[in-house]
């Protein structure tokens, strides 16, 4: 792929800090082989694989919102936002820099540079899940979903990121689950319509608060592949 200017200075700029530490980090390498009696020959071979085999994953929020005022809107609840990342993709045919989505993952172009999608399985059967589909039919994408993550809001600590967390849990948990849906849409109400959240404060603090409720999540939050079916084959099709 082709870098451009602002992608080829972050890669220059990671080389010079990784330069100035390299004496630092190889002493570190020769005392963990020390200690547990690896050979060097055998490091090397490793790490050519890694170079030669390994992928990179990069991370999103496919329902998140995308600052993107040129693009087709969507209907979420009784407001009309903006589109989301994957609206945007699928119309793009990119995964775009943090500039245009807010996401830090840098650029890529789904016809070259990407295998798999890899989804959370409460987006099956959503309008969210449709798109995302229909993105990997359009590009020959792969697409599977992982085991998911689901909370009770009961399960909710206060001592995790706060003692608001459990009455947020209680406000966006659907049908008495929170899950990485449940928390889009909430974030999407929360832009939509921010008045419906004042008694909590602000929007951008709402908005904080389900960063840390979607931390809560990945840390307690229990498989939900079960509750939706999928528990043996990940592998999906376009019409699943």
């Amino acid at each position: 792929m082709t870098l451009s200017p602002a992608q080829r200075t972050a890669i220059d700029s990671v080389n010079a800090y990784a330069r100035t530490r390299k004496a630092h980090a190889l002493a570190i390498i020769e005392h963990v082989l020390r200690m547990s009696d690896t050979a060097r020959p055998s490091f090397a071979r490793a790490l050519d694989r890694i170079k030669a085999h390994a992928r990179v994953a990069l991370h999103f929020h496919p329902d998140r919102l995308a600052p993107r005022a040129n693009a087709a809107t969507s209907e979420i609840g009784h407001a009309v936002v903006g589109p989301t990342v994957i609206e945007c993709m699928l119309e793009d045919g990119r995964y775009r820099s943090q500039f245009e989505t807010r996401l830090s993952s840098g650029e890529i172009s789904f016809e070259h540079d990407v295998d798999v999608l890899v989804a959370d399985p409460c987006f099956r059967g959503t309008a969210i899940g449709y798109v995302m589909a229909e993105l990997c039919q359009r590009y020959d994408i792969a697409q599977y979903w992982h085991c998911g993550f689901m909370l009770n809001p009961s399960e909710v600590p206060r001592n995790f990121r706060g003692p608001t967390m459990p009455s947020l849990a209680q406000r966006v948990a659907r049908d008495g689950i929170v899950d990485a849906k449940a928390i889009g849409d909430a974030a999407a109400s929360v832009i939509g319509d921010p008045d419906a959240w004042a008694d909590r404060g602000t929007a951008s603090h709402v908005g904080q608060e389900l960063k840390w409720l979607w931390h809560c999540l990945l840390k307690l939050g229990r498989p939900s592949t079960a509750r939706l079916g999928n528990s043996t084959d990940n592998r999906i099709s376009p019409t699943s």
